[in-house]
């Protein structure tokens, strides 16, 4: 794992990542180079995933029924609590499109957004490779409520989506 920006994450208080989801060794590779304790929001099917469903319970991870509108809403606002308190990508490292209401739960919160942006996360657990990979993990400059406070949060997903791609694209090695 090679971590970059590590002095961007805030240093109290609450904060949510938004990375860019590769693959499975995600959660992982973040565990490995964040300092700080956190918890996961992820779909429900993770929980049918062998290995990842022990380590989602030891982060206390929320499990999202995307199904379930009724749900998912009591995940945000939950997720909102916890945080006042204290779709991978199929495409390697070129990142999808990312989603507004991914972003609600920090909104609710009025709580810093660190965009994430991984490199060659999807190698490990996703490819069928057994060639040595160095996942890269760079914390972005955090996004405090006062720069989105305005903002809509499909503009918020697209101010992200764009410095994640843009990082990306400054650092993979082809």
């Amino acid at each position: 794992i090679d971590v970059h920006g590590s002095a961007n994450l805030p240093s109290e208080d609450g904060f949510m990542f938004f990375p860019n989801h590769q693959g499975l060794y995600d959660v992982l590779a973040i565990i490995e180079a964040c300092p700080r304790p956190f918890s996961v929001v992820a779909k429900k099917e993770v929980g049918n995933i062998p290995f990842l469903r022990e380590v989602f319970s030891c982060l206390k991870a929320f499990l999202l029924d995307r199904e379930d509108v009724r749900q998912a809403m009591k995940v945000i606002i939950d997720v909102s609590k916890e945080v006042e308190k204290g779709t991978r990508s199929k495409n390697g490292n070129k990142i999808g499109t990312f989603k507004g209401g991914s972003f609600k739960a920090a909104t609710k919160a009025k709580c810093p957004i660190v965009p994430v942006a991984l490199i060659n996360s999807f190698v490990p657990f996703d490819q069928n490779t057994i060639r040595p990979v160095t996942v890269q993990v760079h914390f972005l400059k955090p996004l405090k409520y006062e720069d989105y406070k305005d903002m809509k949060t499909t503009e918020i997903a697209a101010l992200v989506e764009k410095q994640i791609q843009e990082t990306i694209d400054a650092n993979v090695e082809e």
